[in-house]
C-alpha cells in the first residue's frame, strides 16, 4: 500500500467508484456511459451538480445532423469543455492531491459528428458553412485554454502529460453493409434458396419510421430497454437453423462469430468445419470494392486464435475481425464483387449513423515540466506505457504483470 492521494475526473468507460479515500467522479461529462454518474466520496456528485450543473453532455445523435445540430454540437463541446476544465481546477484546488487526472470528451464528441463540414442533410446558409468549417477548431481551442488553466492551477513544479489514446480521421466504417456481405458469401437467397434471416412485417413497418425519429425515441428509454430492443431487431429474424455465421455488434471494424456447434445456444457449425469456414469467409470478403475506383473494402482480417490471448472470456470475442480500408466509407455509391453482385451504399455521399469521423489507431502524448523537462523524445510509445509511467513519477513500484515501461526511463 501507498498513501498518494488521487482525483480522477471523468476517465471514460469506468463504473462508478465505490468510496475510498480518494477523490473521483465518473460519467459526468463522459461521451458514453456505462451506468449512472457516480462519485467518491458519494456525496462529490451532489456537491458538483449544485456548484456546476448537470452533466452537460446528452447522448450522441445516431443519425445524419442538419447544419444547426452540427453547430449546435459544436456549442455543447465548447461549453463541455469550459466546465470540465473548471471542475478540474477547483478539485486540484480544494483537496490535497499526487496524482490527478482530468479527461475531457469534448474532442471525441466532435471528432466523430464534425470532421467532415459537408456531411449533413438539408439546406445550409453560408453562415452555417463558416461555423461547421471552423467547429472542430473551437473544440480543440476550447481544451487547449481548460487545460492550460489547469496546469497553472497545479503549479510550476508539477510534471504534465496530456494524450490521446487514439487519433480521429474520416469514417471508414463499413459495417452497416457487413450483413448482407456476409450473407452473399454464405450463399443465402441464391439459386433459388430461401434466406436465411426472415423478412417480417415488423422490419418493413421499422424502415418506414426515419432513423433520426428512431434514435430519439430509444434514447428516451431505459438503458435494458435499449439493449433488448437492439438484440431484437438484429437477431430475432434470423434462422438459427441455417445460419453458419452472423455479424456482432461492432462500430468501426466489422466483427463476426461462427454459429458453431456447442458453443452457440443454437449452433450448427461443426468443430471441423470452423477453421475452413472462417477462411473462407474472409477470402469471400476481400472480393468486395468500391464499384466506381475499384478501391478494396477490406484492409485486413484477422481470426481470434491470432488477435487474442486464451483465456475464459476469449469465447464472447468475435471469431472474425474485419479491418476496412482507410478511405472514407461516405464516398461509396455502391460495392461491387465479381463473385457476389453489387450492394448499394445506404446512404451515398454520407454516412448513415452521421458520423463523418472515427477513430484511427495512432494518438499522441505530450510531456511537460518535472522530470520531462531535460529528456528525449521517447518515439513511439505505447498505451500501456501510461500507467508505468505515472507510477514512475509517483515513486510506487511497478506490478510485475504490467506490460509497458515508464517513458522517463530510458529503453
Amino acid at each position: 500500500g501507498n498513501d498518494r492521494r488521487v482525483i480522477a475526473v471523468d476517465v471514460p468507460l469506468c463504473y462508478a467508484p465505490d468510496a475510498y479515500d480518494g477523490i473521483e467522479l465518473s460519467g459526468w461529462a463522459t461521451h458514453e456511459l456505462l451506468q449512472k454518474p457516480g462519485s467518491s466520496p458519494p456525496d462529490l456528485l451532489d456537491e458538483i451538480r449544485r456548484e456546476f450543473g448537470a452533466a452537460p453532455f446528452d447522448e450522441e445523435s445516431a443519425h445524419e445532423l442538419s447544419a444547426a445540430e452540427c453547430i449546435a454540437v459544436r456549442d455543447q463541446c465548447v461549453e463541455t469543455a469550459r466546465r470540465v476544465g473548471e471542475l478540474g481546477c477547483s478539485l486540484i484546488r480544494k483537496h490535497p492531491w499526487d496524482l490527478a487526472i482530468v479527461c475531457f470528451s469534448s474532442t471525441h464528441r466532435g471528432g466523430h459528428l464534425l470532421w467532415d463540414r459537408k456531411i449533413r442533410k438539408g439546406r445550409t446558409t453560408d453562415v452555417q458553412l463558416e461555423k461547421i468549417a471552423n467547429a472542430l477548431r473551437d473544440i480543440y481551442i476550447a481544451c487547449d485554454t481548460a487545460v492550460g488553466r489547469l496546469v497553472d492551477q497545479a503549479g510550476d513544479d508539477a510534471a504534465v502529460m496530456v494524450f490521446a489514446l487514439h487519433g480521429m480521421g474520416p469514417n471508414n466504417d463499413r459495417t452497416s453493409m457487413l450483413p448482407e456481405m456476409l450473407a452473399r458469401v454464405l450463399g443465402e437467397g441464391r439459386d433459388g434458396e430461401q434466406p436465411a434471416r426472415r423478412t417480417r412485417l415488423t422490419d418493413r413497418l421499422r424502415k418506414l419510421v426515419p432513423d433520426e425519429l428512431r434514435a430519439r425515441v430509444k434514447q428516451r428509454l431505459p438503458q435494458v430497454m435499449q439493449d433488448r430492443l437492439t438484440l431484437h431487431w438484429r437477431s430475432s429474424g434470423l434462422d438459427w437453423s441455417r445460419t453458419e455465421a452472423f455479424v456482432v455488434f461492432c462500430d468501426l471494424d466489422g466483427y463476426i462469430r461462427i454459429n458453431l456447434r456447442g458453443r452457440e445456444r443454437d449452433g450448427i457449425v461443426p468443430v471441423e468445419r470452423y477453421r475452413s469456414l472462417c477462411e473462407r469467409i474472409a477470402e469471400d470478403l476481400r472480393t468486395f470494392k468500391d464499384a466506381d475506383t475499384g478501391e478494396a473494402l477490406v484492409s485486413e482480417i484477422g481470426f481470434a486464435e491470432q488477435i487474442f490471448a486464451d483465456g475464459p472470456m476469449r469465447q464472447y470475442l468475435p471469431d472474425i475481425v474485419v479491418r476496412w480500408n482507410a478511405s472514407a466509407a461516405a464516398l461509396h455509391r455502391c460495392v461491387v464483387s465479381d463473385s457476389f453482385g453489387s450492394i448499394a451504399w445506404p446512404t451515398p455521399g454520407r454516412h448513415p449513423l452521421g458520423r463523418s469521423g472515427n477513430h484511427r489507431r495512432r494518438g499522441f502524448v505530450i510531456g511537460a515540466g518535472g522530470p520531462f523537462a531535460d529528456m528525449r523524445n521517447p518515439g513511439d510509445a505505447h498505451v500501456l506505457d501510461l500507467a508505468p509511467t505515472a507510477l514512475d513519477l509517483l515513486g510506487v513500484p511497478q506490478p510485475a504483470s504490467f506490460q509497458g515501461r515508464s517513458l522517463l526511463r530510458e529503453s
